[in-house]
This record gives structure tokens, C-alpha cells and sequence, in this order.
């Protein structure tokens, strides 16, 4: 089982409809996949047909077992685990706990994730937030989503101290790609972001930038991933596109081999 994490420096780039397609796109490949949410805004399960108002999900206050007869209870698409529904102070506690006991987030993912799920793709909190560091610390792979323009160039050096502090004394650092979304080849001041961002991360960001596309808006509004609401569209074809690609780079993960359960390392 290898986990590969979504992150970004700042919110609204597309890091939950980026995970529930790629999701659905690899099940239908034939993948063993699971999408897992760790964004207190509980928005992954929204895009995945979840009930509103569900509590069941990772965070601290469903068990073990609740969250297990959930996955069973899906039929088709994608497995997922939502966030679970939280109050405020449900969501302190659960803070409180992640920063106590850094084990626990990989020890209930070890425990509630399916026999035989080869990849586990993670939706993260935008930031520096303890959700996202513990997801990074168990994570054989992460994926940096950005947006063309001007401040996600600008938060770049928060995604690097985010990588930094996570590779740091790892025997075994993290696959790294980055990836442009919603990109809009005829404005002139996305271009130029893209290009700054290809001369600042060089081969890290992969050669396939997914377009903005309005379909995947009206997608959202009917709770279904654009790969299943519209899969000829063009969005679809740069996703499918990219889910090959990081395919291709799961080689990478061979040297990431399981010899105990040590968060950041193995699985």
C-alpha cells in the first residue's frame, strides 16, 4: 500500500476534484484505490455522493469499525473515507490528539484501510496545518497542486519549507511531482506563471497541466467527479493523461519497501 498526498500552500486550487478523479480514473484501470479525506472541510465525501451531515470518517469519534461497515456499504465508483462532520471542539480534540500522539493518523489508516488497496490518495488541508503534516509524515509520495497565477507563485517557498521539514533526516524521502491546475492557455498572464513555475520546478512539475474547464463546476453541483458526470471532455483526457504519468513514476515507490509499520517510511 503506497499513500500519495495532495497538498498546496493555499486553498481553492482543486486538490479534492484532483484526488476524487484520479481516483475514479485508477479504480477503472484497474487499481485497488481508496481516497481518503484528512480536510476538516469534509468536502472529498461531498464530491462522492456522501450524505450530507454524515459523522462517520477519519477524524477522532467514529470507530474503527463504524468506518470499516461504511466502506463496505459503498457500491461502485471509488472507495473513500470522508473527514466525518465535526463541531469545533470535536475538531480541537482531534488536533489535540494528532499533535500528542504523532502514530495515530497512520495507525487508524492501517486499521480501517481494505486488504490488498495498492494506493491511497489523500486530501489535505491548504497550508502549514497538523492534518497535512501527519498525512506528510506517513506519505510514500506527495503531489503539489498549484493554480497559474501570481499567488500560488508567491506561496511557492511555503510548499518548500512544508517538503523540507518532511524530507529532513529521512532515509527515504517522498516521490515529489507538482502539478498546474485549471489552466488557461490563451491568457497571457497564466502562461506566464506557468512558465516561471517550470523555470522554479523544473522537471518536479509534470509536462501535462490540466485545463480549466466549466464542466467540472456543473460536475460539483451534481456531487459526481467530472470523470464520471463528462469523460470526454478535455479536463478528463489531461487527468487520464496524468494519472498515466504518475503511473509511470510508481517505480519510484519500489524503494519504499515495507519492513515495519514506522510512519513516513513504510506500510
Amino acid at each position: 500500500m503506497k499513500i500519495i498526498a495532495f497538498v498546496s500552500a493555499k486553498g481553492g486550487t482543486g486538490r479534492t476534484t484532483l484526488v476524487a478523479n484520479l481516483g475514479v480514473i485508477l479504480a477503472r484501470a484497474g487499481y485497488r484505490v481508496l481516497a481518503l479525506d484528512c480536510d476538516p472541510q469534509n468536502a472529498l465525501g461531498t464530491l462522492l455522493g456522501m450524505l450530507p451531515g454524515l459523522r462517520v470518517g477519519i477524524a477522532e469519534g467514529s470507530s474503527s469499525n463504524e468506518i470499516i461497515e461504511y466502506l463496505a456499504a459503498q457500491r461502485g465508483g471509488v472507495p473513500y473515507i470522508p473527514f466525518g462532520a465535526r463541531d469545533r471542539d470535536d475538531l480541537q480534540q482531534a488536533e489535540s490528539t494528532l499533535l500528542a500522539d504523532s502514530g495515530w493518523l497512520l495507525r487508524r489508516v492501517l486499521e480501517i484501510v481494505p486488504t490488498g488497496t495498492e494506493l491511497v490518495l489523500v486530501d489535505t488541508p491548504a497550508g502549514e496545518r497538523v492534518w497535512t503534516e501527519r498525512v506528510l509524515e506517513m506519505a510514500h509520495a506527495i503531489v503539489g497542486v498549484h493554480l497559474p497565477d501570481a499567488a500560488c507563485f508567491a506561496t511557492l517557498p511555503v510548499i518548500a519549507v512544508i517538503l523540507e521539514r518532511r524530507c529532513r533526516g529521512s532515509e527515504l524521502p517522498p516521490v515529489v511531482w507538482h502539478v498546474l491546475n485549471q489552466m488557461e492557455p490563451r491568457n497571457e498572464l497564466a502562461r506566464d506563471a506557468e512558465l516561471l513555475l517550470r523555470q522554479h520546478l523544473g522537471e518536479r512539475l509534470v509536462p501535462c497541466s490540466i485545463p480549466r474547464d466549466p464542466v467540472v463546476g456543473e460536475a460539483w453541483a451534481q456531487q459526481l467527479p467530472v470523470a464520471l458526470h463528462s469523460p470526454m471532455t478535455g479536463a478528463v483526457a489531461a487527468l487520464r493523461e496524468l494519472s498515466e504519468r504518475l503511473l509511470t513514476s510508481f517505480a519510484d515507490l519500489r524503494r519504499h519497501t515495507a519492513t515495519s509499520l514506522q510512519p513516513a517510511r513504510e506500510s
